[in-house]
């Protein structure tokens, strides 16, 4: 029962997953660099902390364990804020436009392959 709800999880997820399309559209408001960074992460963290309160809630976790691993899973992508933090700054702006758009491009690319069962 718990992988069938798990796979429906993830499938209901993966189909309403608007990262790409909320990255898109800030993109579009043109903000600046340091505004466009912190509503990002706060979505998606907004997103991660209802993703993994609700697991919770529906018992997808089947020990303390198995909770502290994701909790530790974490780690590194706080690492990869702190560091992108630090040389936010010295990174051109157009460099990182240009790195936001070649992404957006690859995950846009894996989702149509994908799509096409390719």
């Amino acid at each position: 029962m718990k992988a069938l709800l798990g796979f429906v999880s993830g499938a209901i997820f993966g189909a309403s997953n608007v990262g790409v399309e909320v990255v898109a559209y800030l993109r579009r408001l043109e903000l600046d660099r340091q505004t466009f960074v912190g509503v990002v992460a706060m979505i998606f963290l907004g997103i991660s902390v209802v993703r993994v309160g609700t697991a919770a809630a529906l018992g997808l976790y089947d020990s303390a364990s198995l909770f502290a691993v994701s909790a530790v899973a974490a780690v590194p992508g706080l690492a990869g804020v702190a560091v992108g933090k630090r040389i936010r700054p010295s990174v051109p702006e157009s460099l990182q436009r240009a790195a936001t758009f070649t992404l957006l491009v690859i995950i846009g690319v894996q989702l149509t392959l994908s799509g096409a069962g390719v």
